[in-house]
């Protein structure tokens, strides 16, 4: 029998502002670290279970692979939703999904890999998808999105006749190769009269004729013939039959407005030559709050502008920061400052190498905060304050997300700002993932500089921030006054998933219960001052509540606690980092007071060790429980029994 060295004793062991930290051996673990864990969060209080997900909004036919959202007509909060089919859907709640794809037919070329940015200018979203020329939604009632143009040449109309009692028709003195414009677009007729002068509305177009959506009342009176040009232009060379961009951003300049920005050109030139231009950047004309700008070509009186900018590989995406617009590589980054200018034929940036030592993983790898951006690159996940980058993740997450990592998809990596909750998301597929959509979310909590561990999501393809969508029959309302993010999962006619939300995931195959696996393990548990010694641990005391449990019957949200139950595993071992000899584990349960009742001591009946592990653990769905501290009732030994 072991013989009794000391009297009994007891230790509080606090889980408040834990840091998940896998890049740390178990054996140096600090009093705040962990690294094994799974859909937990660190809390100000203690350690607890993630929150479930919740289906909102109806069914969205096809399979998405990109979601955004804003405020847009009389300030609803409206959804923005590509899919791999190339449709875009717009709603907001009382709608259904309707179609707004440019030209209103599919988008050819769209898959899960597709590389879609976003600019919102005030209410109006601009999108760049690496296939054609960049678009924008007008902030108009039932408006489709209008695509920038590839055409630079005006032509001549031979005609202008009525085709229906609401559109109007050009008819073209020379025919183009191929129909103009698509459904959607903008066109600009000049030199007529002033009842055809003007920017339209595309219905559609053949090689020689262009139906547009008329000025009540208007009739042809003859007279002098006009030109058609596209109202919004984006390319201006040419020598280019089209060009397009790998990423799109605004940035608004002080004492200008604003302007799109858009780089790593790749161009088709008039014999169909294909020819990449990584390192250029274009940007437009300067333009206001919730508008658009009509081109992106340099003239006199405007501060468009094409350059080629110092990054040592192409340019992967761009943020604004402290005023000035930041231009990222896989490595380097160089930045936009405005500059005093004296005459409009002058520059209105000044660029210059910033950094050479950060960069990009790949276009959608930042978010911002209100003073901070966030990003992630080949060495590390950093923050920038305008000035100076800082790595947030080396030696507690960084070099295991890496091992999470397959090279293949650092594409599909993206990055979201939670407010409500005070963290930094990183989506990513893990080596389980299904065709490299990411399954795991990695989380850092800003306010408290605490890492997560990794939350299960469900194939998201993309995501952004929004109000809390609530069932009220027979539509979703918002709560404008809340916050969550939601994101898109790439399944076909899925619903869009709001994050925090209920207490259990989505169903699936593999789990059609949804139950949430949480999981936090604490090693090297330090209950002596020093290891020479062997404990023999009798009961530990998880102080734990159940912080939701009992649903709301519209929109299944947690609105009152209840009961639950925890798993509480005691492991055991002779020496620091040595794999347990031993492990039991025992469930107890809990409730909202925390009252000993319901919150009984774990009793363990188990061997003396030098070294021992908690693991607190739950796979149900009927509970969100916190664990603030564990109370551990343990008497010092001589040997083993």
């Amino acid at each position: 029998m072991a013989q009794i060295k000391n009297p009994f004793n007891e230790v509080s062991i606090p889980f408040s502002k834990m840091t998940f930290a896998p890049d740390i051996p178990s054996a140096a673990l600090g009093p705040n670290e962990y690294n094994s864990g799974k859909n937990v969060e660190t809390d100000i209080r203690g350690i607890r279970s993630m929150a479930g997900d919740q289906e909102i909004l109806n069914t969205i036919p096809g399979t998405p692979t990109f979601i955004t959202g804003g405020f847009r007509l009389q300030d609803e909060f409206w959804f923005i939703v590509a899919t791999v089919e190339g449709i875009w859907y717009a709603s907001n709640g009382t709608t259904d999904w309707y179609d707004i794809t440019p030209g209103g037919t599919p988008i050819d070329g769209y898959d899960q890999a597709t590389n879609i940015t976003e600019a919102w200018n005030g209410t109006i979203p601009f999108f760049n998808d690496c296939i054609g020329a960049p678009m924008f939604w007008p902030d108009e009632p039932g408006a489709i999105m209008v695509q920038y143009s590839n055409l630079i040449i005006p032509h001549d109309i031979n005609d202008i006749v009525y085709v229906d009692p609401t559109t109007m028709q050009i008819q073209l003195v020379t025919a183009y190769d191929s129909a103009p414009y698509i459904a959607g677009q903008k066109i600009t007729i000049s030199g007529v009269n002033n009842y055809f002068n003007g920017t339209f509305t595309v219905v559609s177009s053949t090689t020689t004729t262009i139906d547009y959506l008329a000025v009540p009342g208007a009739s042809y009176p003859g007279g002098p013939l006009g030109s058609v040009a596209p109202a919004y232009t984006w390319n201006y060379n040419p020598n280019w039959k089209s060009v397009v961009a790998n990423f799109l951003r605004i940035y608004s300049t002080p004492n200008v407005g604003s302007i799109l920005v858009a780089g790593d050109l790749t161009a088709t030139d008039l014999d169909d030559v294909v020819t990449n231009y990584p390192v250029t950047v274009q940007w437009s004309q300067a333009f206001g709050l919730n508008q658009a700008p009509s081109t992106w070509e340099p003239t006199i009186t405007n501060i468009a502008n094409q350059v080629e900018v110092p990054l040592r590989g192409p340019a992967l995406d761009s943020f604004p920061s402290n005023g000035q617009f930041f231009l990222c590589s896989f490595w380097d980054t160089v930045v936009f400052s405005p500059i005093n200018y004296s005459t409009t034929s002058a520059p209105i940036l000044g660029i210059r190498q910033f950094n050479q030592g950060r960069g990009l993983l790949s276009a959608n790898c930042w978010a911002n905060t209100d003073k901070l951006v966030y990003g992630l690159d080949a060495r590390d996940v950093w923050v920038f304050d305008g000035q100076d980058f800082q790595g947030l993740g080396n030696q507690r997450v960084k070099n295991w997300l890496f091992d999470q990592l397959d090279p293949q998809y650092y594409g599909r990596v993206f990055m979201e700002v939670n407010s409500q909750r005070s963290q930094v998301e990183i989506y990513y597929p893990d080596k389980d993932a299904i065709d490299g959509v990411p399954n795991k979310m990695l989380s850092y909590r800003y306010d408290l500089d605490c890492w997560n561990s990794p939350r299960d999501v469900e194939s998201a393809t993309f995501s952004c921030e929004s109000p809390i969508f609530t069932y009220n029959d027979p539509n979703y309302d918002p709560l404008y006054s809340s916050r969550t993010v939601v994101y898109a999962r790439g399944v076909a006619d899925s619903k869009l998933v709001q994050k925090d939300q209920g207490y259990s995931f989505i169903a699936t195959e593999a789990n059609p219960d949804g139950n949430i696996a949480s999981e936090f393990r604490r090693d090297n548990i330090k209950l002596l001052k020093d290891y020479s010694g062997k404990l023999m641990v009798h009961r530990i005391l998880p102080e734990v509540v159940n912080i939701g449990a009992i649903q709301n019957d519209n929109n299944n949200i947690p609105i009152t606690p209840g009961t639950g139950n925890l798993t509480v595993t005691l492991e055991g071992a002779n020496s620091v980092g040595s794999s347990p000899t031993i492990s039991t584990a025992i469930t107890v349960p809990v409730d909202a007071n925390g009252s000993e009742s319901k919150n009984p001591w774990a009793q363990f009946n188990q061997n003396a060790f030098r070294v021992n592990s908690i693991i607190l653990s739950d796979t149900s769905n009927a509970s969100v429980w916190l664990c603030s501290a564990t109370t551990w009732q343990a008497t010092q030994v001589e040997d083993d029994r």
